[in-house]
């Protein structure tokens, strides 16, 4: 049995099928392949379901991860998956065992393996040279403000890790817009899953954190505000559900997909759905509809196949948001509440306010990097953030900083095609603008600059790349 392809013809609009048989998405699907497939939906979907405790609950996601991994053939695609997902829920595994920190090195060792065997690394450096050297104007005009601010531990921790995380930033990004091999599907199950394996390790650790059953909404939430670790890890798993739901929906906006990939895409989309309501938390929870909702700007030639997936969708979300209504859910009634500014609805006021209190103190030069705090809770150098990325690096870094870091972005706003960039496929066809969609919004409303760094590097590498990966010129 042979699946049908869409390939896209310049002078058409439609989706146009075709028989060509292309090998990086599974055109035919042998009986041992389906069954795998099927097994690692069923074990993930039981998990969901049954939530079972201890190492039982870990030994189910451990397999369903160990059989997606098996079924991902593509060395590009792994390698991707531990150096943007991986790395993380290792770690979250090896923690549960008592090697706190061990999991992330074995990640990070087999996706920088894995790249270097799949990848011309040279040909990286040659086509992202102009990525690299903004990454370096940004760690020099961060190392300027680290001298000038509290040089705290905090400060140097988000100095390496800006680095850290902007250059794995630049090969992620460089192989997920302009690699014909990867295979984003195989990501978005993948993310999923992980976000399973990370609750189930933090469920051995806190068993009260379980949800009692699979409509326990919000139920992660309460302890998550008691203990800041768990608040860490509840983000983590966030996250990662909500990547992976990313993936799953960008990965074929052009190209009809079968009725079994149709069907995978409608389990985990609610699986995933299911882990952010679970988690309570609210921007992933919103990001899900903005998501959903931006089908509108990069407009799928298969628009027929994501209206019907997009109601699908939104009709789970909106029912959510009316049980969480009536059974009065916090992170429910928050969202809906008609009273407050939109800072108080995602619990940032405080963290905003503070860091325009900051900004007016220091406008030209900031408290240097690090150097944000809140009056009477925390101190310059504490590590406590603004929870937006443009008013931390204004609040840290100044007017002067912060034009440093961001002029070169401007600089290339002005000399493209907004229409372009919306409508943005990767080579392999995949939709781009979802996708920097979750990074722009989690950088405008939770961690800090090491972390969203990846925005500020992915922004550029699509402004520099759009028009070479548009007319199909750079390659793996």
């Amino acid at each position: 049995m042979i699946n049908k392809y869409i390939y896209i013809n310049a002078a058409s609009s439609e989706c146009q099928l075709s028989s060509h048989v292309h090998n990086d998405f599974g055109i035919k699907l042998d009986p041992w392949f389906l069954f795998l497939t099927m097994v690692n939906l069923g074990l993930t979907f039981i998990y969901t379901a049954v939530i079972p405790s201890g190492f039982d609950g870990l030994l189910i996601v451990l397999c369903s991860l160990s059989l997606a991994l098996v079924l991902t053939k593509n060395l590009v695609t792994f390698s991707v998956y531990f150096l943007l997902i991986g790395i993380k829920t290792v770690g979250m595994i090896t923690l549960a065992f008592g090697y706190p920190g061990l999991g992330g090195k074995i990640a990070f060792a087999v996706g920088i393996l894995s790249l270097f065997v799949s990848v011309d690394i040279r040909s990286v450096f040659q086509i992202q040279k102009k990525a690299f050297f903004y990454l370096f104007w940004i760690v020099l005009v961060l190392i300027f403000f680290y001298i000038i601010g509290p040089k705290s531990e905090y400060s140097s921790y988000k100095l390496i890790n800006c680095f850290v995380n902007g250059l794995l930033s630049i090969f992620i990004f460089h192989l997920l817009l302009n690699s014909k091999t990867i295979n984003w599907n195989d990501l978005g199950r993948l993310g999923v899953i992980s976000s399973l394996v990370c609750l189930a390790s933090i469920f051995l650790i806190f068993p009260a954190l379980k949800p009692g059953w699979i409509l326990d909404f919000g139920s992660m939430r309460l302890a998550a505000l008691i203990d800041r670790d768990i608040l860490e890890i509840r983000n983590l798993s966030g996250f990662l559900s909500l990547i992976g739901f990313v993936f799953i929906y960008s990965s074929n906006p052009d190209r009809q997909i079968s009725i079994f990939d149709t069907v995978q895409f409608i389990i985990f989309s609610i699986i995933s759905i299911i882990i952010l309501s679970w988690g309570g938390s609210r921007l992933p929870f919103l990001t899900v509809f903005f998501v959903v909702a931006s089908m509108i700007f990069f407009k799928p030639l298969c628009w027929r196949r994501y209206k019907i997936i997009s109601i699908f969708c939104m009709s789970i979300l909106f029912g959510i948001l009316i049980y969480g209504f009536f059974i009065e859910l916090p992170f429910i009634s928050s969202i809906l509440e008609k009273t407050g500014s939109f800072g108080s609805h995602l619990n940032r006021d405080t963290n905003w306010d503070n860091a325009l209190w900051r900004i007016s103190e220091q406008p030209l030069l900031g408290h240097g990097l690090g150097g944000y705090y809140i009056e009477t809770f925390s101190w310059p150098g504490s590590g406590t953030y603004a929870h937006n990325l443009f008013l931390e690096m204004l609040s840290e870094t100044g007017i002067v900083g912060t034009l440093s870091i961001l002029s070169p972005l401007i600089w290339k706003f002005k000399s493209i095609s907004y229409y372009k960039v919306l409508n943005l496929r990767s080579l392999n066809g995949g939709a781009v603008f979802p996708l920097l969609l979750i990074f722009f919004l989690r950088a405008m409303i939770s961690f800090d600059l090491s972390t969203n760094i990846i925005f500020l590097i992915f922004t550029f590498i699509i402004l520099e790349n759009y028009e070479k990966i548009n007319s199909k010129r750079v390659s793996i």
